[in-house]
């Protein structure tokens, strides 16, 4: 979520910068917040602090996103904890 604490953002970028080099020189990529994740046929989106993808992407109505990905982060916040949760907050 775009505008999220400092702690928030420096969360997320400590877990790419783990993914990043766990998986240094293997198949899988790790992306940003900006690759969409494909939730269901529909075409309903999300944006994760960071996502691992072992094979291809594909092209959406999002631009390009992952349908099946290997690993997918996360951070909660307390404002939105309940909705990325599943919840309906």
């Amino acid at each position: 979520m775009a505008g999220g604490s400092a702690n928030h953002t420096l969360l997320g970028a400590s877990v790419i910068a783990q993914l990043t080099a766990r998986f240094a020189g293997g198949p899988c990529r790790v992306f940003s917040s900006e690759l969409a994740v494909e939730l269901d046929p529909a075409g309903r989106v999300c944006y994760p602090e960071a996502t691992v993808v072992c094979g291809p992407l594909v092209q959406s109505a999002h631009g390009p996103a992952a349908v099946n990905p290997t690993v997918v982060v996360e951070v909660l916040s307390p404002r939105t904890a309940a909705y990325d949760s599943g919840g309906n907050a």
